[in-house]
């Protein structure tokens, strides 16, 4: 009996010691994988002064990470970046790379200014992101409501025509606590409804818990309310069931392992397109 109940023991430890070991290993797994999720949900945005004085030289930050999270900022591979004026031209900036995001400067001539970034195509996980975009609004003095005679369009309402972009339908630079943020999601000037998501710039935008996510309405309107005062950012999204072949523009290497070169074909299971749109809301 002795020697019965001591290999019962030694079974019994040898159970616990192997529960103790999946769950380790249960752990790091999940660690990694949220870690490869952070990663991948790295979005483009924009930050700049949303009321600037005119005529001045302004700067752009554009930024691939989360302002929650500044230490993970990397340098956004960037395909363009433009400043569409109040006058109706479009201008195209050349962005200057820093450590770890880009820098456009342009110069601000009055009125509302839409500033957007694009970022080269890239695959992961199977996804192709066609269209990541990043949006800001400039304006000084007051924007109000007026529609602008040459245009026809609120000024702050612009459509600019890209392939995904978040059209304001409540004036953006007078929000304040206690708002509700409208917007509607636009695909090349036509409505789209898809996922959307927005949080304060303290606040993990992907997290239910502190974000404010949902899925808009047929025709693309979402509505966010304004909790705190200082950066909001709100997203949109939708993925497209369309398998492909990318080819490569940059080298992707992660450590030792290299994910693919410049020039390799890489394969894809759907489409993703994103766009992000940045504004301030008052006390």
């Amino acid at each position: 009996m002795v020697g019965g109940d001591k290999n019962m023991k030694t079974r019994n430890i040898g159970k616990k010691q192997t529960a103790i070991v999946l769950s380790i290993f249960a752990f790091a797994v999940l660690v990694s994988s949220l870690m490869v999720g952070t990663a991948s949900a790295h979005m483009l945005y924009i930050d700049a002064n949303d009321k600037p004085d005119a005529p001045s030289v302004q700067a752009a930050k554009i930024i691939f990470g989360h302002p929650n999270n500044p230490a993970g900022h990397i340098v956004p591979q960037l395909k363009e970046v433009k400043q569409y004026r109040p006058d109706g031209t479009v201008v195209d900036l050349r962005a200057i790379e820093k450590d770890n995001h880009s820098v456009a400067y342009f110069l601000y001539p009055g009125g509302v200014n839409i500033i957007v970034a694009s970022r080269e195509p890239s695959v992961y996980a199977g996804k192709l992101s066609k269209g990541d975009f990043g949006e800001i609004l400039c304006c000084g003095g007051d924007a109000g409501n007026a529609v602008d005679p040459a245009t026809g369009m609120i000024p702050w309402a612009k459509v600019t025509g890209q392939e995904l972009e978040i059209v304001p339908l409540v004036n953006p630079f007078n929000l304040h606590v206690g708002d509700t943020f409208k917007a509607a999601i636009l695909s090349n000037g036509s409505s789209i409804n898809g996922s959307y998501a927005g949080a304060h710039g303290t606040k993990s935008i992907h997290n239910a818990t502190q974000a404010q996510i949902g899925e808009t309405a047929e025709n693309g309107i979402f509505s966010i309310d304004i909790t705190e005062p200082g950066m909001w950012q709100v997203k949109a999204e939708y993925i497209i069931e369309k398998p492909g072949t990318w080819i490569a523009t940059s080298d992707n290497i992660r450590g030792n392992e290299t994910k693919w070169l410049t020039g390799d074909a890489v394969e894809y299971e759907r489409e993703r397109y994103r766009a992000t749109l940045t504004f301030f809301a008052l006390p």
